[in-house]
């Protein structure tokens, strides 16, 4: 088969095409001949471990991975222009998930002429993926990933790029891309588990026609699936053109965390209820803060028995030492608003059960230019703030008093409930979360429930609801 690249230069007559061809039996994502090392031989076979530092040459490729192959130490390095052929369910694992294991690494850097290629060793039968385990290190450049994330051999829910890392609540940005592409995943393109991520510098990733074959254990049709703490990782890149383009966000822990919600061109999509508080309370200085960049929409959806929502912070009482404090900035504008909805393909009123905010630092949150639509479903809170007893509604906040009303253009619509419950008790006036804010289609009509008042009467007026 022979491959060429074209390129076009535009002159003063007219365009010119230039041509750099070379003959290759591999596919048309193999390297252009032209511009790489003539082949030495047929090809090298591979499997087992890797005990040393270990080359990969293109002149004798292509490698093909026969059985299961991992770097247990030292690096392997593959070159520019390399063709790795991978057969049917293996695996290619870095490093060892056992805490005190050598330092082990893949280095994989290719450039835009001589990119790097790992292919299926037979076209339609999906090898399985490339696993970063624990402390290892990745660095992927100019290389195409293409046919993997067979679920035959998958594990944790496969992928053709899994990441696990040491678990905690930092992540550990042990992967670098840089102008990857994954392509025709069987199942999901990228896994992200254990607190693995990427690194800051990443970008360029492309992950197009994932998901392609339904799993017989779980929906694997997301180009990225990834638990908190490593949503702040992901890098820049296209993430469309798969069979669902939206990433799948699990939860990986609750506690002690921060998180960031990067505008990455897809919707977020979580996976269960999402929760984040501090260990500390706010007497002892503890605080995490949940970053939603302006242009992000996350999707919920509720299942037979659990309404998910968003729970933030945690409190057993209004004191300091009894509230455990999670900042949220949250600042969209008004061409890039930030959106909370249902993932159900005809939306409805109640389709989640809301933002259920249990404890807040009284500064420092920031609500702009945000939506909230389609929540209120059961959140099984009651007896805060002065409107409905049951405080169903799109946000609910509990224990804790704002110092300011820091939520400005927010929308709420198609609650199945109320709007905000104001659920503090102040004899202070005030904030009023609704000036400012724009509410339709609130089921109980309660768009803002007053807050309570400290000393007595707790609500004013005869005891029914009282509404801002």
């Amino acid at each position: 088969m022979t491959i060429c690249r074209v390129f076009t230069m535009l002159v003063a007559a007219g365009a010119l095409a230039v041509s750099a061809c070379g003959s290759s039996s591999d596919d048309a994502a193999t390297p252009d001949a032209g511009a790489c090392p003539a082949r030495t031989g047929s090809g090298t076979s591979h499997q087992g471990n890797i005990e040393a530092d270990q080359t990969w040459t293109a002149a004798t490729g292509p490698h093909i991975v026969e059985f299961n192959l991992q770097i247990k130490k030292g690096t392997l390095t593959i070159e520019p222009c390399a063709v790795v052929r991978v057969k049917k369910g293996m695996t290619i694992t870095v490093g060892d998930s056992n805490p005190g294991t050598p330092a082990t690494g893949l280095v994989a850097r290719g450039t835009a002429a001589q990119p790097i290629v790992i292919t299926a060793a037979v076209a339609g039968e999906p090898w399985g993926m490339l696993a970063i385990n624990g402390s290892a290190t990745v660095d992927l450049e100019q290389v195409t990933l293409s046919e993997g994330a067979d679920h035959g051999t998958a594990q944790n829910l496969g992928g053709t790029l899994k990441i696990v890392g040491r678990g905690g609540t930092q992540p550990l940005r042990n992967t670098r891309v840089k102008n990857v592409r994954i392509d025709g995943s069987a199942g999901y393109g990228i896994n992200v588990q254990s607190a693995g991520g990427f690194t800051a510098d990443s970008s360029g990733l492309v992950i197009v026609n994932s998901g392609k074959v339904p799993s017989p254990s779980a929906d694997t049709s997301y180009p990225i699936y990834v638990t908190t703490p490593s949503v702040q990782t992901l890098p820049p890149g296209t993430y469309t053109g798969n069979a669902k383009d939206q990433i799948l966000v699990g939860v990986g822990v609750t506690q002690d965390y921060d998180e960031t919600f990067h505008d990455l061109g897809v919707p977020y999509r979580l996976k269960t209820n999402f929760s984040m508080a501090p260990l500390k309370s706010a007497a002892e200085g503890g605080l995490t803060t949940l970053t939603i960049d302006a242009g992000v929409k996350i999707l919920l959806l509720k299942e037979p028995g659990n309404l998910w929502g968003i729970t933030l912070g945690g409190s057993r009482g209004d004191k300091p030492e009894d509230i455990w404090p999670t900042k949220v900035v949250a600042a969209g504008t008004e061409a890039r608003p930030i959106v909370f909805s249902s993932a159900a393909a005809a939306p409805a009123a109640g389709d989640w059960a809301g933002i259920g905010w249990a404890g807040g630092p009284a500064m420092g949150n920031v609500m702009s230019y945000v939506r909230v639509e389609f929540a209120g479903g059961e959140g099984g809170t009651a007896g805060f703030g002065c409107g409905p007893v049951r405080n169903d509604a799109a946000i609910i906040i509990t224990n804790w008093r704002p110092a300011t009303a820091f939520m400005d253009h927010l929308t709420v619509s198609d609650s199945a409930a109320g709007g905000i419950v104001s659920g503090w008790a102040s004899d202070a006036d005030g904030p009023n979360l609704k000036t400012g804010n724009t509410f339709t289609s609130i089921a109980n009509g309660c768009a803002v429930s007053r807050w309570k008042n400290a000393s007595s009467p707790a609500c004013p007026g005869s005891g029914a609801p009282t509404c801002l």
